[in-house]
């Protein structure tokens, strides 16, 4: 395998990871909205949309310019937070 071939697979691999991540999170989120109170229902719904718009974000970047480095890292850095 080829220098560039590892890399784009190390990408794609990275990719689907952050894919998954998002996933995983709003999964999470929704599963601790019920039997939440109000007030952290209120809090929960907004963080499913922060990862929703993420994970938006990050698809349509990848569909129309493709995966690089600087979305991986700023994705990653954006579900950190979480």
């Amino acid at each position: 395998m080829t220098f560039v071939e590892q890399v784009v697979d190390n990408s794609i691999e990275e990719y689907m990871t952050l894919i998954r991540r998002t996933d995983e999170l709003i999964d999470k989120f929704k599963a601790d909205k019920e039997g939440a109170t109000p007030e952290d229902v209120k809090e929960l719904d907004e963080r499913l949309d922060d990862i929703e718009v993420i994970r938006k974000q990050l698809i349509t970047h990848v569909k129309t310019k493709g995966i690089s480095r600087e979305i991986l890292d700023k994705t990653g850095r954006l579900l950190s937070i979480f």
